[in-house]
């Protein structure tokens, strides 16, 4: 007879499965059985008809994880549904799932939140469920409590060593780094230049002749997209230019760089966490009016730079001397992105907590009825 599966991993995009491979092969030696499954295999497996059996059982699994509120769960109407967060930051102002017309963020019963500020945005976006969803929808929400679970993000954590696959950017000895990782594009969040202003920004740094690689890294989801690509032939003469346009790249990538460039990407606080240096951020004073909150934070633990000059001016100085965070401050950093639980020790015990219907004592049970 064939056993029902104790984990599911949906796979929504290639480049999201590296949030939760750190901690697969640490879940198989505590004898759970672990499946990775894209969505186009759902679709195929439970609408094709060919087995139906294997269907049924799969249905059952235990527990289902996956990084994006998608219509996949659908699948297993019997299993424990868990949301990994897919960033370790997550600004106020991002907007919900319901704000966006998307009814499945609520259909799970688990949410990992990867620090105070994504923990923030979530509760918020749960009560959203019920402002902007309409009623019909509303009455088939889960009346049961939410569960709030600090931690999650082991993304390019430096333990995890063996990905395979991920090509280390490789510069000469004593060559520094200079990293411009700007945020996801997408019309509804607001913040992201690297499809207006990315072109300029690049070529304001390598007018400089600065004695430091320039790497640029769009986001995964964006890597493939027509200005990234007209950009990457555009610079393609530089030697001092690179793009990494790898879904996963080596967690040295990001580590090892002496300068982060962004424009609102929360990837710059794990940088400063990790690091100890500031991050750069390149935001246009009207849209920093946009995100108080944001920028009071971005202002407290980095630079914040408006034009191509005061961009080119903080690097220079960053180059010449690194910025780094005083220790009281980076404590306090660590301690908002949830240092102790971001870590795949802690996340595999929090999965076996789930998977056995423990509630442990640094969760919050959040009353939504």
């Amino acid at each position: 007879m064939e056993k029902i599966v104790d984990f599911v991993f949906i796979e929504t995009r290639p480049e999201f499965s590296d949030f939760f491979r750190p901690f697969l092969p640490e879940l198989i030696r505590n004898g759970f059985s672990c499946q990775i499954l894209s969505s186009k295999e759902l679709d195929i497996i439970f609408n094709s008809h060919v087995d139906l059996h294997k269907a049924e059982i799969l249905s059952k699994t235990k527990v289902v994880v996956t990084t994006n509120e998608t219509k996949w769960t659908k699948y297993f109407p019997q299993s424990k549904k868990v949301l990994l967060g897919h960033s370790i930051f997550m600004r106020d102002t991002i907007p919900s799932p319901a704000v966006l017309d998307n009814p499945f963020f609520a259909d799970f019963d688990y949410y990992f939140c990867p620090s105070v500020y994504y923990l923030q945005w979530t509760i918020q976006a749960l009560f959203d469920c019920f402002i902007f969803t309409n009623l019909d929808f509303r009455r088939v929400i889960p009346s049961a409590d939410k569960i709030l679970i600090p931690g999650g993000y082991v993304k390019n954590n430096r333990q995890y060593d063996t990905r395979g696959g991920a090509k280390k950017i490789s510069t000469p000895n004593k060559t520094k780094q200079i990293l411009f990782v700007p945020s996801v594009y997408s019309p509804e969040h607001s913040g992201h230049i690297f499809h207006s202003h990315g072109a300029a920004i690049i070529a304001a740094l390598a007018d400089n002749n600065f004695s430091a690689k320039i790497i640029c890294r769009p986001h995964p989801t964006d890597r493939h997209r027509d200005y990234v690509l007209r950009m990457v032939e555009m610079f393609a003469a530089n030697k001092n230019i690179i793009f990494d346009l790898q879904p996963t790249p080596d967690s040295s990538l990001y580590y090892e760089s002496d300068i982060l460039i962004t424009d609102m990407s929360g990837f710059a606080f794990a940088f400063a966490s990790a690091t100890g240096k500031r991050p750069i951020f390149f935001v246009e004073t009207e849209e920093a009016l946009k995100h108080s909150r944001f920028m009071t934070l971005a202002a407290r633990f980095g630079r914040v730079v408006s034009t191509h000059a005061g961009l080119v001016k903080q690097v220079s100085k960053q180059l010449a001397v690194p910025d780094m965070i005083d220790d009281l401050e980076h404590d306090y950093l660590r301690q908002t992105l949830y240092e102790k639980f971001n870590n795949v020790k802690s996340m595999v015990d929090d999965f076996i907590a789930i998977y056995s219907g423990t509630i442990l004592s640094h969760w919050t049970r959040l009353p939504l009825c």
